[in-house]
């Protein structure tokens, strides 16, 4: 009888351990949270846009070296070659090339690096940026960000990401539609912002909080997750639009 009690004891034990670190692992990436969101509003999910922007070093780096850096970046992305299109543009204080391709899963890429000099700081400074965008939200967002800033980071020494979900709705989203779209993606924790017109036809949501890891205060609105709401009454649906963005390193 004794050794049944401390059997089922240890059972229970192992069962709530398990439970638990399940529960941890189970931690949503919110562009996952997003498209669930948008899926139980009737929100259909058209485009996300991912860029990237990176600090290569405080100095001037000639076309041939970003040229370089461009393609090494290129080499460790699933690019259809045959797609490629590529862009120089130089002057006395600027050096930039590009590259226009998409991947074998039908996104749109485009990479670029560039060497600019500041008048006002008087200092030159190299960058990269690389920007992707999905067409009908078709592949794993979270695992492409992952991804991307796997292969920039060994050649940057700063990061930022900015990353937009935009989907439509048919018709006007009523305000309880809006509240769930709300509360599915920020929790119970968000703000709305002032309209930028005097109707009501765009309402501007944006978290406060820092769930999204962007540490930030009310006043730097430019660092927060922010949602859009925008309804045209000319095609009778409204767009919605989430961006976020976040400091890597």
């Amino acid at each position: 009888m004794r050794k049944s009690f401390y059997s089922f004891i240890i059972i229970l034990f192992v069962s709530l351990t398990i439970l638990v670190f399940s529960s941890v692992d189970k931690k949503i990436p919110y562009e996952q949270e997003v498209i669930s969101t948008f899926n139980q509003t009737n929100v259909q999910a058209l485009m996300s846009n991912m860029s990237f922007k990176g600090l290569l070093c405080n100095c001037s780096m000639q076309t041939e070296d970003l040229k370089d850096i461009v393609k090494t970046v290129v080499n460790h992305l699933n690019i259809d070659m045959s797609t490629i299109q590529e862009e120089n543009n130089s002057s006395d204080s600027y050096n930039e090339y590009s590259i226009f391709s998409r991947t074998t899963d039908d996104e749109k890429i485009k990479i670029t690096a560039w060497s600019e000099r500041s008048d006002k700081e008087n200092e030159i400074k190299s960058y990269i940026t690389l920007e992707v965008i999905q067409d009908d939200v078709n592949n794993d967002l979270n695992k492409t960000k992952i991804r991307i800033q796997q292969i920039l980071m060994p050649y940057v020494t700063s990061l930022e990401v900015n990353n937009s979900i935009t989907g439509t709705y048919r018709g006007r989203m009523d305000e309880g539609l809006i509240e769930t779209l709300n509360r599915g993606i920020f929790g119970d924790v968000y703000k709305i912002g002032p309209s930028d017109q005097a109707q009501d036809d765009y309402v501007s949501v944006f978290e406060p909080s820092g769930s999204y890891n962007n540490p930030v205060t009310l006043e730097q609105r430019d660092n927060k997750a922010q949602l859009d709401i925008r309804y045209t009454e000319h095609e009778d649906k409204t767009y919605i639009t989430f961006r976020a963005p976040k400091i890597i390193k």
